[in-house]
């Protein structure tokens, strides 16, 4: 339903500058933008989309046969500023950590292209789904509006904005009946402090809120966003429509969204208020991302969360097993955890994560993880602080979500020479076959006080690097796993 309009290129801002520097074990710092030929790591298997910014396609990674989607934008006819917006969505998408969110992989750069690798989802657009189906249920857009709201009150509280959300830029897991929906295309997102005013016209104009098109917005702007989408899921159309931007924008600004249609008739008046509530034009009195978290017709209709109780059980337990020996290892399987857990463990893990996750806030809380072994753990008994200083590797006093990833999956996890090759790889930013001492600390892994005693237990042959036979060494020492291969 129509194609973003403007993207900002000048907008940049170093995310998390306002925040203390901690050194810690961050897969999102091994994702660097390589000069090494993209096809020497992937071979395309089908195109599964296109744009006027290049190709979206299916890939296959040659060492390990896994499957990923790769946007290549076109960059050979970009303006410079053009180019750092794209390099502004990688930064966001390394920076936000949410199973709702596409998940990057890897970066590859020439002259003509920029890759961007990510996780392949399979279950086609919401707006597809829309399509086919005229309109929704009940039922069916409440429980969809639970995995858009989720996502958009992490991203808000992390201080990111979307500023394109539409049914085309949410997409299915798979094509099973209960997948989930996953956000993707940050082109336009930025980030924002809380109190600060947007000017710049940014989004698809069906569902740019009337602040945007006045030149004067915040976050809210999303809330906007998410209540055209709860429309169209209901009744297929968008409420506000022209055959020119201009007469888009007019009706936006001046026109009542209105439930005349036939198809409204068999809507229930709960439906109807709550998209009321996020198509109020004053954006100080539009619901709120909290409320709108809350609201209970989202909550009474939407029953995506229902954890397998024997797999959750399974889960528990290794959480309480989970050992961090030291933070490479950390580091090392919480990148196997995101790159080889399979997607029905993925879809498991993230049902758990968002069952204990009571407030919405994309973490866990200790009196959240306490709450998840009293309704799921049979009985286990848990040292919760032993968990947490297990687990929390950022020492911010929650589990994020690729941590508690990392903890319930590492048990599962089969140690390979290819797999640990490829997370060798990743470590190793300059690609020389070594890891440094300054790759180390780049990524946080070690600081200066740490990083000689990290050296000495695993820098065999005293060169003061770690070559892949020394990390593999090391890996399945602290471990304890034998080799597949």
């Amino acid at each position: 339903m129509g194609c973003c309009i403007v993207k900002d290129a000048g907008e940049t801002k170093d995310l998390g500058s306002s925040e203390t520097t901690v050194h810690k074990p961050s897969i999102s710092n091994m994702i660097t933008t390589s000069s090494e030929s993209f096809h020497k790591y992937y071979v395309t298997k089908a195109v599964i989309g296109e744009g006027g910014y290049g190709q979206v396609k299916e890939v296959i990674e040659i060492e390990t046969g896994v499957h990923r989607a790769a946007k290549s934008v076109s960059i050979s006819c970009m303006k410079t500023e053009e180019i750092e917006t794209i390099h502004q969505e990688v930064e966001i998408l390394k920076y936000l950590d949410h199973p709702g969110i596409i998940k990057i992989y890897d970066v590859y750069k020439d002259s003509n292209f920029i890759h961007i690798i990510t996780e392949l989802c399979t279950g086609g657009e919401l707006f597809d789904a829309i399509v086919k189906k005229g309109n929704l249920t009940e039922n069916e857009a409440a429980k969809y509006m639970f995995d858009i709201v989720s996502i958009i009150k992490y991203m808000h509280e992390a201080g990111i904005m979307h500023r394109d959300l539409k049914p085309d830029n949410l997409i299915f897991e798979d094509r099973s009946e209960n997948s989930r929906l996953k956000l993707i295309d940050f082109g336009a997102s930025i980030k924002f402090s809380k109190g600060e005013i947007q000017s710049n016209l940014v989004g698809t104009p069906y569902y740019i809120a009337p602040e945007v098109i006045n030149g004067k917005y915040n976050e809210k702007c999303d809330i906007w966003s998410i209540g055209i989408i709860m429309y169209i899921m209901l009744c297929g159309s968008p409420p506000f429509q022209g055959k020119t931007n201009d007469e888009i924008y007019k009706k936006i600004r001046l026109d009542e969204v209105n439930f005349s249609k036939k198809v409204w008739f068999g809507v229930s008046a709960c439906a109807k208020k709550l998209v009321r509530k996020m198509l109020n034009k004053d954006p100080a009195k539009r619901i709120s991302i909290g409320e709108l978290y809350y609201d209970p017709w989202i909550n009474t209709r939407a029953k995506n969360l229902v954890p397998d109780r024997t797999l959750a059980t399974k889960s528990l337990i290794n959480l309480t097993k989970f050992k961090k020996i030291n933070n490479l290892q950390a580091c090392t399987f919480s990148f196997l955890a995101h790159c080889f857990t399979t997607s029905k463990d993925l879809k498991h893990i993230r049902n758990m994560f968002e069952t204990f996750d009571k407030n919405g806030d994309g973490r866990l809380s200790i009196e959240e993880v306490r709450g998840g072994f009293e309704e799921f753990g049979n009985g286990i008994l848990a040292n919760y602080e032993e968990i947490f200083k297990n687990c929390d590797s950022d020492k911010n006093g929650f589990i994020d979500y690729s941590e508690f990833l990392t903890a319930v999956i590492s048990k599962d996890i089969e140690i390979s020479k290819k797999k640990l090759k490829i997370a060798f790889r990743a470590l190793d930013l300059d690609g020389n076959g070594k890891i440094t001492i300054s790759e180390l600390a780049l990524i946080g892994i070690a600081n200066e006080s740490s990083i000689q005693k990290l050296l000495k237990e695993i820098d065999t042959n005293g060169d003061g690097e770690i070559d892949l036979d020394e990390f593999t060494n090391a890996i399945l020492k602290t471990t304890g796993y034998s080799r597949t291969d």
